[in-house]
């Protein structure tokens, strides 16, 4: 038989093998695929086959976000919520994609859906309030949906985006600005509009109040594009740690630290990387300096115990090291806890 011939019977028996497939199949050949590339190619064709299925266009969204071809992952999630209204998972990687775009008002409107649809889900709350975060001006609306996930799941306790919103609000509970309006006493109002012309007063308090909202509007968005920026230092500043460029991660922290300047946990990390690039005294001197800010930063207490190991006070290195975990059990779970532990069982083998 021509080989010709052989290819055409090949193509044609996987054509009709492939339009014989239920949904299942091609989700289950989908989950089996080795990249996000070719899973979209399975959906598509699968969603020639089966047009009405909700499931499909939600999984190709999927692959499109990891791909990060945002605007197709939204198209997917908004059929997908088309054909299934009560599609909870659809709300929330929609919310998702769009906190990526940073259109924070459209993926806080999907995570209130998503919260609506299954109450008891975590992300749904922590997503919330780090829109609300980055909203400006909607602090207490974050908190209260920041303590609810970690209520539901104490895994957000740890998230460095948490600690890093926790401590926003922390600071601005101080100025109270954002929390409480401070009344003003009844009689000065009377005594500030006494002898005036009620019109008078109306206009001065018209203008006032125009005044007010912009100011608030102005704070609003500064404080917001300084959170993002923030947020985006830090992030360049880690992935600079983790390829061993620490002269890179130091430039952004410090550039991050110029925007929050009270936020303890960034000249931690600030301290770590120079420790890294052999500043020991630099490093000591910025841990201690931290531990004045809050002196319950596990951060600074754990990379303080590090550089203490590495210079041979295993005696400080282990006290640093019990203080970090009792402030916080979970960062056992951190490589340099492990690190850190190793070195001082080592070193108390060698002194017997």
């Amino acid at each position: 038989m021509p080989l010709k011939s052989i290819l055409t019977i090949l193509l044609l028996s996987q054509s009709i093998l492939c339009f014989g497939q239920s949904v299942q199949e091609f989700l289950k050949k989908g989950a089996k695929a080795p990249d996000s590339n070719t899973r979209v190619t399975i959906y598509t064709r699968a969603i020639k086959k089966h047009p009405q299925s909700a499931r499909l266009y939600h999984e190709r969204g999927v692959a499109y976000g990891i791909i990060e071809y945002h605007d197709k992952a939204l198209r997917d999630f908004a059929k997908a919520i088309e054909l299934n209204g009560n599609y909870a998972v659809a709300y929330k990687n929609r919310g998702l994609a769009y906190h990526r775009i940073k259109k924070f008002k459209e993926s806080a409107h999907d995570c209130q859906k998503f919260i609506e649809l299954e109450p008891s889900d975590a992300f749904g709350y922590y997503l919330l309030g780090v829109n609300y975060a980055n909203m400006g001006g909607k602090w207490p609306e974050t908190e209260t949906n920041i303590n609810k996930a970690i209520e539901l799941d104490s895994f957000y306790k740890d998230k460095s985006s948490v600690h890093q919103i926790k401590y926003q609000i922390k600071k601005r509970k101080k100025s109270s600005s954002f929390f409480k309006i401070k009344q003003k006493n009844p009689e000065d109002k009377n005594k500030t509009i006494e002898n005036k012309p009620i019109g008078a007063v109306k206009i001065e308090n018209k203008k006032t109040d125009e005044v007010t909202s912009l100011e608030k509007e102005e704070v609003s968005y500064r404080k917001e594009a300084d959170l993002t920026m923030t947020k985006v230092l830090l992030n360049k500043a880690k992935v600079r740690m983790r390829r061993k460029k620490y002269k890179e991660a130091l430039e952004f922290y410090i550039k991050a630290s110029e925007i929050e300047s009270d936020v303890p946990f960034i000249y931690a990390d600030m301290g770590f990387a120079k420790y890294r690039l052999g500043k020991t005294e630099e490093a000591l001197s910025d841990m201690a300096k931290v531990l004045k800010m809050d002196s319950e930063c596990e951060k600074a207490f754990l990379y303080r115990a590090y550089i203490k190991v590495e210079t041979g006070d295993i005696s400080g290195a282990e006290t640093d090291l019990k203080k970090a975990v009792s402030i916080n059990k979970k960062i056992k779970r951190n490589f340099i806890y492990s690190k850190v532990k190793i070195a001082i069982k080592r070193q108390k083998r060698r002194n017997k």
